[in-house]
């Protein structure tokens, strides 16, 4: 009876592992993702199309074939569609793809065109809208993917979309036009447009956490990265406290308890002319490009961390277009490296940089 009795302990202490042993399969599956595959555009059949690859360079597919130029792909936050430019008899339209199916049977349909050039276009966060700028007027349109009528959403000239809040509340653009300049915000529906910004600015993208807006600003040949705690309540920026102990993380200590909108980023001496800044999926990196042409690299900042900056690409060739994965592990990229533009993934350390593409073409703008 002692035997029997202690089989039985041990035939239920395996069967309770096997238990245990699935729900942790199970659980990692559920917390480790594969990352979706990497739109991009290409000219390898002849002019710019919009291709599908993974990001290990596996199961290339062209999505489209026209004989027209198209570029520049957004995808969806849900990843069930892309929107992206084409080139109509020298106009820029949008149009929009199905991409619930990347065997060539994708839906292409002219999502909104002429007779003005278009472009900025972003998605919404629930994927139903997008927002963008066209050169009529010049001016900031919202659109859903149901194509109701457009809604113009500025009452002032607007030629760039630069983000859209992740709460869907807020809209940021920039204006540049006749004398009116700045960074503004304005609702969705077209309601409290703010002037956040009133010198000439540009590129605003507002952290995942809704708190920080970091846009750029030009002075000569020297172009600075800006950061400002942004209110949501009150479409507006908050003022920084100098003396709070986030400031002086970022940085350094104030001798005076003063009050300030923005603040611009001190980063060293030889990063300049930044572009394609972005955030990452935590607010706390600032993805960014320094440079221009062949001199151009990519770097990283940590806004929480003094300010520390990593360069994460180091050739004497074009690098460009860095974009995080939808979970942050990953960054696609454009390098020149072969002397046409292919596309690289790497880690956000810069560690681990393979190529995706490898051809005589030219593969840029990639999206997640």
């Amino acid at each position: 009876m002692f035997v029997v009795k202690n089989l039985k302990n041990f035939i239920y202490i395996i069967h309770l592992i096997q238990v245990v042993g699935v729900f942790l399969v199970l659980g990692c599956s559920t917390t480790i993702s594969k990352e979706p595959p990497i739109i991009f555009s290409s000219n390898q059949n002849g002019n710019f199309d919009i291709f599908s690859i993974d990001s290990d360079g596996q199961n290339l597919q062209a999505i489209t074939d026209d004989l027209e130029d198209e570029f520049s792909p957004k995808v969806s936050s849900d990843s069930s569609h892309i929107v992206f430019l084409k080139n109509f008899n020298g106009i820029q339209s949008i149009y929009l793809l199905n991409n619930n199916d990347l065997e060539g049977k994708n839906y292409v349909d002219l999502f909104v065109g002429g007779p003005y050039n278009l472009s900025s276009q972003i998605w919404s966060p629930d994927g139903e809208k997008i927002v963008y700028a066209s050169d009529s007027g010049p001016s900031i349109y919202v659109m859903g993917i149901d194509e109701s009528e457009p809604l113009k959403l500025t009452s002032i000239p607007g030629y760039e979309v630069g983000d859209w809040s992740i709460d869907g509340k807020s809209i940021f653009f920039s204006s540049d036009i006749e004398g009116i300049q700045g960074i503004y915000v304005r609702n969705p529906d077209g309601v409290n447009e703010n002037r956040l910004i009133d010198f000439n600015a540009f590129s605003p993208k507002l952290s995942p956490d809704g708190e920080k807006l970091i846009f750029l600003s030009n002075q000569g040949d020297f172009t600075g990265l800006y950061i400002a705690d942004y209110d949501d309540e009150n479409f507006s920026l908050k003022p920084i406290e100098t003396n709070s102990q986030w400031y002086k993380k970022v940085f350094g200590n104030s001798v005076h308890s003063e009050t300030t909108d923005y603040k611009r980023i001190e980063l060293p001496d030889d990063i300049s002319r930044i572009s394609n800044i972005s955030w990452g999926p935590k607010s706390e990196k600032i993805l960014f490009v320094s440079g221009l042409g062949e001199d151009s690299e990519i770097y990283v900042v940590n806004i929480k961390k003094n300010n520390k900056v990593v360069r994460l690409t180091r050739n004497n060739v074009r690098d460009d277009q860095p974009v995080w994965s939808p979970n942050g592990r990953k960054i696609a990229f454009v390098s020149y490296l072969d002397g046409d533009s292919e596309i690289f993934v790497m880690r956000p350390d810069g560690t681990e940089q393979n190529r995706v593409t490898n051809n005589l073409y030219d593969d840029y703008d990639p999206d997640w």
